[in-house]
């Protein structure tokens, strides 16, 4: 369980608001509103939480900006290998690249390729983005109106659909004051 609230900037590739990237590792319950970019034409792989992904994320969302040159998503750039990425939210304000972006991952060969798993995931549905990639990484849409909402990431809301069921009793909790979850 991790967070980070600061803007990060760097050139080069792999870079994430969280981790840069995820070698079969696993992320859990964690959660970035800073801005992440790369810089330069070398710039690849950059995301809200992370730029590759060859693991396992969960519970995870964005909330910052996000920018690079290629493969660049607004919880994860690129996505390969046999990982899953499963109940993550991608509330950016934009996701901006010149070639392959999305609102949850930029680019994903690994469920195309190696059997990943994308599953519940969900992008802002006004979230503004250039140059789309793979329309099946952007996540079903969510709306302010179930977002900012406890029970859309709790599964207490009784809603027959769009309901993360995320943990409250011990990793989450809800900030009234930004109407999205927190660490506790």
């Amino acid at each position: 369980m991790s967070y980070s609230t600061g803007n990060i900037s760097a050139s080069g590739g792999h870079i994430g608001g969280v981790v840069g990237q995820n070698n079969e590792g696993v992320i859990y319950a964690c959660y970035e509103t800073g801005s992440v970019s790369g810089t330069g034409n070398d710039s690849n792989c950059i995301g809200g939480i992370a730029g590759i992904n060859t693991g396992y994320i969960y519970d995870c969302y964005a909330t910052g900006a996000v920018s690079g040159h290629h493969y660049v998503g607004g919880v994860i750039g690129y996505f390969t290998s046999d990982g899953e990425v499963m109940r993550c939210v991608a509330l950016n304000a934009s996701v901006t690249v010149a070639t392959d972006c999305n609102r949850v991952i930029g680019y994903d060969v690994g469920r195309i390729t190696a059997g990943g798993i994308l599953e519940q995931n969900y992008g802002r549905a006004a979230l503004n983005r250039t140059n789309p990639g793979h329309d099946q990484s952007g996540g079903a849409d969510v709306a302010p109106g179930a977002y900012n909402t406890q029970a859309f990431w709790s599964g207490d809301g009784g809603l027959p659909v769009n309901e993360l069921g995320w943990d409250f009793d011990y990793d989450w909790e809800w900030d009234s004051s930004r109407s999205l979850p927190k660490l506790r």
